[in-house]
């Protein structure tokens, strides 16, 4: 027997394969490959659509934390204006007790205040008497000022502050 050495083993190898084999590893390989990338598009697309369905998840706690927010907002809002609106019947009430005080003092005062009506009258100059006895006629503020040479917004103030 001749002895096996390695060139002798590699020359063997070869011989001994047929010509097929190393197109179907190629083959073999290349199926592998298309496994490997299908493989990955599809745990891509898994990936894609596990990330679609966590980003509504994402966008509902979003939603209920801004949502908490809002009602913690509203709640502190309603709460300070419940505080006024006590803070206001406070006041009504108190006004409401003394008003009667403050009505009857403001009274006092104002009867103590108030001069005898003969000395506010000021005296009439012949003009204002002219005017007032063709009122007392029944002659409108548009006659009188006709019938004196006045302007009618004259006649009437004066006839306004009379009265």
């Amino acid at each position: 027997m001749v002895p096996l050495t390695l060139a002798r083993s590699q020359a063997l190898l070869v011989a001994a394969i047929p010509d097929w084999v190393p197109w179907a590893i190629v083959g073999a390989g290349i199926a592998l490959l298309g496994a490997v990338v299908i493989g990955a598009m599809v745990a891509g697309r898994r990936g894609a659509d596990r990330a679609r369905a966590a980003a509504p998840r994402a966008d509902a706690a979003e939603l209920r934390d801004l949502t908490a927010g809002v009602l913690a907002e509203l709640d502190r809002k309603t709460r300070e204006l419940e505080r006024l609106i006590a803070a206001a019947d406070e006041r009504i009430e108190a006004l409401r007790r003394t008003g009667p005080e403050v009505a009857a003092r403001s009274e006092a005062r104002a009867v103590r205040t108030r001069a005898p009506a003969t000395a506010v009258e000021a005296p009439m100059d012949a003009l204002t008497a002219e005017i007032c006895r063709l009122s007392e006629e029944g002659l409108s503020p548009v006659e009188i000022a006709g019938r004196l040479g006045q302007h009618v917004g004259k006649v009437e103030l004066i006839l306004a502050l009379r009265r």
